[in-house]
């Protein structure tokens, strides 16, 4: 059996990995929910924001009646105010500790507004890091046997290992690695551990 390879690039998603942005973005539109707290998302609802919002907007469906609707009401500001998560923190001290090249590396949505957004908040929050912002919806075309993308969209993580590259999924409730009742601090601790293992 092949050893695994060292890791020498990193790639960290930006939205709902380094911030908080799926609850922070739902608050924000009105819904009833906690801005910091990701206990609000039903796992039945999978990565669907419409989904979430209409079930948690005191007007639901009238409010967003499609994915356009819901999209079109997500402005630059929700990116750029989106809070730094604890977890997102952790991690970037912990990869940029490891002797690797380390990447922002986020989807864009059908909004166009989300490039600007991302973009003014990693100048604001980690400036040295605009060079090294990649913002694209096939992340799978950096993979390769010494990078690691850490990600909460497994959709991201099967379709990256799928072309040689090697994966942590942060968990969120629209993914497998999602343990209901499970504290914020030990999803945290045990994402830290699996990229540790990782690398």
């Amino acid at each position: 059996m092949a050893s695994k390879q060292r890791i020498t690039e990193i790639y960290v998603d930006m939205d709902d990995v380094l911030t908080i942005f799926t609850p922070h973005v739902l608050f924000e539109l009105g819904c009833k929910c906690d801005k910091h707290s990701y206990d609000y998302f039903l796992p039945e609802w999978g990565w669907d924001m419409l989904k979430g919002a209409q079930a948690l907007h005191p007007n639901g469906a009238d409010r967003f009646p499609t994915t356009a609707s819901f999209w079109e009401s997500v402005k630059e500001k929700h990116w750029l105010d989106s809070p730094l998560s604890e977890l997102g923190m952790r991690v970037m001290q912990l990869v940029r500790s490891y002797d690797a090249d380390v990447y922002i590396l986020t989807s864009p949505t059908i909004c166009p507004e989300c490039y600007s957004g991302k973009a003014k908040w990693v100048r604001h929050h980690y400036p040295e890091m605009m060079r090294k912002l990649i913002v694209t919806p096939a992340k799978h075309t950096v993979a390769k046997p010494n990078a690691l993308l850490i990600d909460d969209g497994e959709h991201n993580t099967t379709a990256f290992r799928e072309a040689g590259g090697q994966t942590v999924t942060v968990p969120r409730p629209w993914n497998n690695m999602w343990i209901a009742g499970q504290s914020e601090h030990d999803r945290n601790n045990d994402t830290i551990n699996y990229i540790m293992e990782a690398l």
